[in-house]
């Protein structure tokens, strides 16, 4: 559509030239001493225009290949965002299908850029968990670390869970009360709870939270009923 116009420009400006050149006759005198340059008044506006179009083809030119490392840049930018989307899809597909090592060396691949690093650090340390790499798993929930509140959430959500799977229960437990001050209607970090203090046999927690639970529908009225007579026989036989 630009060409078409700039065509139609170019010619409607050569017919106009073409006119005047026919009805003028007048001419342009250059003196710079010793030197004196007589020209036409039309190979004078030839010029003008030709240097114009010159100039500005020239300053494309300039403005394209300034440009070009940044449009390098930002080419592999893209590229390297879109390797590392793959490959973080890559890693969940292989996590939830159980191909730990696989799960865990896409995510790895996805860690490479800082928009999914995050995300893939978690699955990572999952993966490395289940093949019990705790090592490994550790340093990868390091790497998770993220400016935003929620990233942080969900880092210390997920270490709280791998403690909890490793009979950890009062590390878990002290990580999830970190995390009910943040978010205290979680259902997932309210189970967490609820586990751990049945774990460590902490009684008087364990009704709390059991009724939080079942206010908010994360207990049925049966699980509700047999988590409080589990709390008071405990606390009864203490």
């Amino acid at each position: 559509m630009r060409f078409a116009i700039w065509s139609v420009v170019l010619a409607a400006l050569a017919v106009g030239i073409a006119l005047l050149a026919r009805q003028s006759d007048g001419y342009v005198v250059i003196v710079a001493a010793p030197y004196r340059v007589e020209l036409s008044l039309n190979l004078l506006v030839v010029l003008v225009l030709a240097g114009y179009f010159a100039f500005h083809l020239l300053a494309r030119l300039v403005e394209t290949l300034v440009a070009i490392p940044a449009r390098v840049r930002a080419y592999r930018a893209e590229r390297a965002r879109s390797r590392a989307r793959n490959a973080l899809n890559d890693a969940l597909l292989a996590f939830f299908q159980g191909r730990y090592a696989s799960a865990e060396k896409s995510a790895s691949t996805a860690m490479e850029s800082e928009d999914a690093k995050p995300v893939a650090a978690i699955i990572a340390a999952r993966s490395a968990h289940e093949l019990g790499r705790f090592t490994e798993r550790e340093a990868f929930l390091d790497q998770a670390r993220g400016p935003a509140p929620e990233v942080d959430q969900a880092r210390l959500t997920t270490l709280a869970d791998l403690l909890l799977s490793q009979g950890r229960h009062e590390e878990a437990l002290a990580v999830l009360k970190d995390l009910s001050g943040r978010d205290a209607r979680n259902l997932r970090l309210l189970r967490m709870r609820h586990a751990a203090e049945t774990a460590l046999r902490r009684w008087d927690e364990l009704l709390a939270t059991t009724a939080t639970l079942a206010k908010l529908g994360g207990l049925s009225p049966a699980e509700a009923s047999a988590s409080r007579r589990a709390a008071h026989l405990g606390n009864l036989n203490r």
